[in-house]
């Protein structure tokens, strides 16, 4: 069945039924286009135009100029924080590693004092660095605090006349020269008016990250046999230099004995012998009698000659060298009967039976 086409009044009818739709949405179109017409784009983030006035905000862009070079801006921005301008409501003028923002937002290493007074040092105002940076530090520590603190205290005290560093040691170690130890242990102070930025004990530095007025040290350094020199150095922030210089004399043989004669006396035996060190005898005795009298010198000599009166039975002979090495021989009545029937001149040769004796009871 062929329908018939629709009357030309009929499509009127239909079109301005549709009109106001499509009238709506074009003009909700326009309103949308005009409406995004008058909003301003936001502007690119160039770092310097704060559009909130926080304190983490100032302290992002100090950050930021002070690593530029330009200390005297990034100076009223870490003023700002720690509140000495005007700009910021909520101040914050607390160093520390993790400081909250809002909610669970925190800033890295938030740290006005110091890098306040970084600025301040760059700006060649050193009193007032020191200050910042002494507060810093009493806050919450760190090394670049310490860093320029040193500076700043330097470039305080350049031109000033103040003391050189000293150094003292302990009374354990500066005595004995002598020793039988396998370390010794260097013990002392160092101090100066400039502060001691540096200290070296027997070649070793200590780490000192910030520089004091007085430094303690103790160390306990290794000894090679025979002569060891051991020499502390200590240097202030004005770069002046105290030395210092000690010496061990390492000795770990004991000494050696030998018997030279012995001869029947009195009932008992006359014994003469030798006592030999490398540095010297400090004392013989014979069952608890010493018998040689004190040392004329600082020094005793290496080799030193003895006689003593011994009974019958014999007894015990004890010689110790300067460093406290101990020798002791048990010299009995079948040892100095056989010593005394030798002839002289083999009681002296080191192959003999006695010194063979004596050489083994080291």
């Amino acid at each position: 069945m062929n329908r018939h086409p629709p009357s030309s009044a009929e499509s009127r009818r239909k079109r301005l039924r549709r009109t106001p739709a499509m009238t709506g949405l074009a003009a909700s179109a326009l309103l949308l286009l005009l409406h995004g017409a008058c909003v301003a784009p936001t502007p690119p983030d160039d770092g310097e135009t704060l559009y909130r006035h926080n304190w983490w905000n100032y302290y992002t862009r100090a950050a930021t100029r002070l690593r530029q070079g330009r200390t005297a801006d990034a100076e009223d921005d870490f003023a700002r924080c720690l509140g000495l301008l005007d700009g910021v409501k909520f101040p914050n003028a607390s160093d520390m590693w993790r400081a909250r923002t809002y909610g669970l937002h925190f800033v890295e290493g938030y740290f006005p004092n110091r890098e306040y007074g970084i600025c301040l040092y760059e700006r060649q105002a050193y009193t007032q660095a020191v200050v910042y940076l002494e507060r810093s530090l009493e806050q919450e520590p760190s090394g670049r605090a310490k860093h320029y603190l040193n500076q700043a205290r330097r470039q305080q005290l350049t031109g000033q006349r103040v003391p050189p560093p000293q150094l003292r040691l302990a009374a354990e170690s500066a005595a004995p020269l002598y020793t039988r130890a396998l370390t010794a242990r260097i013990a002392g102070t160092a101090s100066g008016a400039a502060r001691i930025r540096e200290l070296v004990v027997g070649g070793r530095a200590d780490f000192i990250e910030l520089a004091e007025p007085e430094v303690d040290f103790s160390r306990d350094l290794p000894l090679r046999a025979g002569t060891n020199v051991i020499t502390v150095e200590a240097s202030d922030l004005l770069g002046r230099r105290a030395t210092l210089r000690t010496v061990r004399i390492a000795d770990w043989q004991p000494p050696r004995l030998l018997i030279r004669s012995v001869t029947a006396h009195a009932g008992g035996w006359r014994v003469e012998g030798l006592c030999r060190d490398e540095y010297g005898v400090a004392k013989l005795s014979f069952n608890g009698h010493p018998i040689l009298p004190p040392a004329p010198d600082p020094v005793p000599p290496s080799e030193t000659p003895f006689t003593l009166d011994a009974p019958a039975g014999g007894g015990t002979l004890r010689v110790s060298d300067l460093a406290g090495n101990v020798l002791t021989v048990a010299v009995n009545d079948p040892l100095l009967r056989q010593t005394a029937g030798m002839d002289a001149p083999e009681r002296l040769t080191p192959t003999a039976p006695h010194a063979a004796f004596c050489l083994a009871a080291l």
